[in-house]
């Protein structure tokens, strides 16, 4: 859109996992819990000992902004 002279209006949106997939984000990937112990997670999804709690992707999100250039 043009706001007369040089400046300019611009509307911008971005929508993030438009489908609202439960994708896990990370697993286990820890063969043992301690040493010689095994880990009864192993492989398990969205379990980590590195980051607390399960790790999916963000529910449906829309972004909306805008940009003036002048």
């Amino acid at each position: 859109m043009n706001l007369g002279g040089h400046r300019r209006l611009t509307l911008v949106a971005d929508v993030f996992n438009i489908f609202n997939s439960q994708t896990v984000t990370d697993y286990d990937t820890f063969v043992e819990s301690t040493f010689g112990s095994l880990n009864p997670d192993f492989g398990v999804a969205g379990v980590s000992s590195v980051v607390a709690g399960q790790q999916f992707l963000s529910p449906s999100q829309l972004r909306v902004g805008a940009r003036l250039g002048f």
